[in-house]
């Protein structure tokens, strides 16, 4: 089955997202907090260039979401000056903590860190000039409810910006998903798909209440360095196997999967071993969106 024929068959399927999907987030975190930061050459980037799409300007208000340990949260802060000022929140309290020394460390007074879920946080109506979520709409349960609170939090004319892959973004990710319908008749979730196409984007905005919506695309490259295919090929399967929203733990039994990665690894590996490679691991090419949209 072709990986377009597998999308066709996920139509309809249920997003399996179970009560505990929130604490499952914070563990999947969790266990990158310690080195996330640690020869991070793919978040940062992502985030100053977030900080450049949307255009802050000098004494805003921004709320950035997901902020992990800060990234999007210290160029915005630099951005809007002393007299602006920026919150990042986050439900990680791992990330918090060393964004929260970050800022102690560099003396910075116009950005704050507080533990909280962009879904539950209680925040004041029209208060945010900005609104900034970089690598994390992905992470959100309930995304149109989520984009909702996000528009009644912004002032009129306010900016929500936004960064998500065009899906798929990860290669092998469609292998894998092709292979789990085959065998087993349901599919883990890819996280860049809700929100992976320009299309999806806008009609999620709209619906929300957003207006002068503006999505552009720039072309990515992330290298897993010092990785062999089979290597690459096994992480891109322990990445679906602990996917927060739908993972191969709570739709497969321990057989099940170990079967199916079986199947997978012998169509990745070769798939892997196509793929371009730098310093001595795999180059990963993909378009990452852009989103900024008006309340």
């Amino acid at each position: 089955m072709s990986p377009s024929a597998a999308s066709d068959r996920r139509e309809g399927l249920v997003r399996v997202i179970h009560s505990d999907y929130k604490q499952r987030v914070k563990d999947f975190w969790q266990g990158r907090a310690e080195v996330y930061d640690a020869n991070n050459t793919f978040h940062p980037p992502l985030c100053t260039h977030l900080v450049r799409v949307a255009d802050l300007h000098k004494g805003s208000n921004v709320l950035d979401i997901a902020t992990g340990t800060g990234h999007a949260a210290f160029a915005a802060a630099d951005a809007v000056g002393p007299t602006g000022h920026v919150l990042g929140i986050d439900i990680t309290e791992s990330m918090l903590q060393q964004a929260k020394a970050r800022a102690a460390g560099t003396g910075k007074s116009n950005v704050e860190f507080q533990l909280g879920d962009a879904e539950t946080i209680t925040l004041p109506d029209q208060i945010f000039d900005f609104i900034l979520c970089s690598n994390g709409m992905a992470y959100l349960q309930d995304i149109p409810a989520a984009l909702k609170r996000f528009h009644g939090w912004l002032k009129p004319g306010g900016k929500l910006c936004f960064n998500n892959p065009l899906a798929p973004m990860m290669p092998l990710t469609e292998t894998l998903i092709t292979l789990c319908i085959e065998k087993f008749g349901v599919a883990p979730e890819d996280a860049a798909v809700v929100l992976g196409t320009e299309d999806n984007i806008r009609a999620a905005l709209t619906s929300a209440g957003f207006r002068h919506i503006q999505v552009t695309g720039t072309e990515e490259v992330k290298v897993s360095p010092n990785t062999m295919p089979a290597q690459f090929a096994e992480n891109m399967f322990r990445m679906m196997e602990r996917f927060p929203a739908a993972p191969l733990s709570q739709l497969l039994t321990h057989q099940q999967i170990e079967e199916l990665r079986s199947d997978y690894m012998a169509v990745a590996v070769p798939q892997a071993e196509a793929l371009p490679q730098q310093d001595g691991g795999i180059v990963n090419q993909y378009v990452m969106l852009w989103a900024v949209a008006t309340a």
